[in-house]
């Protein structure tokens, strides 16, 4: 049980989403890199939210300071220490110290059973023709309707894509969260990313090219099912035929990535196609130590300039585009 106000602030640190929190502040998620959120503020400060590896506070950086949630509450809003605790208790249903351990338990097992994810989920509906997907991610409708892709997404009331991401949860994989996206109002570039409030990190699976397990010659592994899908359009036909993927949700447990790695076939390859940065080194470097482990074998295969595999494919058809206008 907390006891003092120094448990309750590490108990923040570690337990608040700072991505929600920053979201209550005025933030919105411009980008994820990785395991890293990038969000900016109506104000023009931009920040990069992400959990410290060491203690497993979430924490901020910007370019003019960083710190926890208590830091980022305390300059936005300008409150003092305990008026900060306050807000944070109320902001987050923590009416007092006493009282967080059994609020805690609570929150977990609304977590845990799913019920907000299911609701995203049902009241969306499959469609390939998708228009974020096929004009802002650049995203074939072929592509859309392929096996491997057939309802892991949908649209939404708000035309968002919507993609379900699973955790093992009393042994068995089950939902946990979707992940809503779309282009940020505005502009041609930014991406709205909004995934379910309180659910814990999960993975997004898609489905096996055909209904026999050993067809499966390559297992890969993006942070993105926009990557997934764009490294699917770039592949030749023989090898989207043998091809499955997953995408790791910024957190995803490595134990759920194992489970999933050992129901592979024996001679399948697992296939590191994560972001061209430093958090896709240190997922490349973790995928490689599970494809070890399970004994399978294991490549490498990250874009070699662009950050990642939607931008290789947006890059190659602008590039394709303008060649078809432009005289030769």
């Amino acid at each position: 049980m907390i006891e003092n106000t120094a448990d309750e602030l590490s108990s923040f640190k570690q337990n608040i989403n700072l991505i929600h929190a920053a979201e209550q502040l005025g933030f919105v998620v411009a980008k994820t890199e990785g395991a890293t959120t990038v969000m900016d503020h109506k104000s023009g400060d931009r920040i990069y939210v992400s959990v410290n590896s060491d203690s497993r506070d979430w924490c901020f950086i910007s370019e003019s300071f960083g710190g926890s949630i208590i830091d980022l509450v305390q300059h936005y809003k300008g409150y003092n220490l305990g008026q900060t605790r306050k807000f944070l208790r109320a902001a987050h249903g923590w009416p007092d110290p006493l009282e967080r351990q059994k609020e805690a338990k609570v929150v977990s097992a609304r977590n845990l059973d799913g019920v907000a994810a299911a609701q995203e989920w049902e009241a969306a509906n499959f469609n390939p023709k998708l228009p974020f997907l096929l004009h802002t991610r650049m995203l074939s409708e072929k592509t859309l309707c392929a096996v491997q892709f057939k309802d892991k997404f949908r649209e939404d009331a708000r035309h968002n894509a919507v993609f379900p991401y699973y955790s093992v949860v009393d042994g068995t994989f089950r939902l946990v969260g979707t992940e809503a996206r779309n282009r940020q109002s505005g502009t041609m570039t930014r991406t709205y990313c909004k995934y379910t409030q309180d659910a814990g990190p999960g993975i997004w699976i898609s489905n096996r090219p055909t209904d026999m397990t050993d067809s499966i010659r390559y297992c890969v592994i993006t942070e993105s099912p926009l990557d997934a899908m764009a490294y699917y359009e770039l592949k030749d036909d023989g090898y989207k035929a043998g091809s499955t993927f997953l995408s790791t949700r910024n957190g995803a447990k490595p134990e759920d990535i194992l489970a999933l790695l050992k129901a592979l076939p024996g001679n399948a390859t697992i296939v590191s196609a994560f972001d061209n940065d430093q958090a896709g080194n240190k997922y490349c470097q973790l995928i490689s130590r599970l494809s070890e482990k399970v004994g399978l074998a294991f490549a490498d295969d990250r874009p070699a300039s662009e950050n990642d595999w939607n931008q290789v494919l947006i890059n190659r058809k602008a590039k394709t585009f303008i060649n078809s206008i432009v005289p030769t």
